[in-house]
């Protein structure tokens, strides 16, 4: 193993011990390609909090638009506890830099989730998408905020930008 690896390694270690993530997160990459089509099935549960399991299930269809431009449109079915909902969500993605040109490449992610049935806000999300590559070691990095608007929650509080980092 190399210095920088391992120093890597370490940093990883000492600082990313335990990940949180909800049900419909995943990483994303900044890379883009012209062209290309893509079919999306996502699925995830997240643990219990307060008695209530979480679920998402979601059906994409994507295209590379452009060189630099890639847009998605899902359908996705959340479960909170007794509550379900579903969600029509428009995703795109931009490749800021070329591939292979500089040693961290970036992307940018817009995404908003409009509600179709349910008591769930409108949210739109966005941030920066890193990923650098050493060897055989590629690292991902993602930046992501979320806003919710619209109707109000349950408990009539009014919703907050949030930051989350994957």
């Amino acid at each position: 193993m190399t210095p920088i690896s391992s120093l890597i390694s370490l940093f990883l270690l000492v600082f990313f011990q335990s990940v949180y993530a909800g049900p419909a997160d995943y990483i994303y990459t900044p890379k883009v390609e012209y062209g290309e089509r893509e079919v999306g099935i996502h699925y995830g549960i997240a643990a219990p909090v307060a008695g209530k399991r979480a679920q998402v299930s979601s059906l994409g269809i994507g295209y590379g638009l452009s060189e630099n431009w890639f847009s998605e449109l899902y359908l996705k079915q959340t479960r909170n506890g007794g509550q379900q909902a579903t969600l029509a969500e428009w995703e795109n993605k931009f490749q800021l830099t070329e591939t292979g040109k500089y040693p961290i490449e970036m992307g940018l992610l817009t995404e908003l989730e409009i509600p179709i049935s349910g008591k769930v806000p409108w949210e739109f999300r966005f941030g920066p998408l890193l990923q650098a590559a050493f060897g055989k070691l590629q690292l991902n990095g993602n930046l992501l905020f979320e806003r919710a608007f619209g109707r109000a929650d349950e408990d009539g509080v009014p919703f907050s930008t949030n930051m989350g980092y994957q």
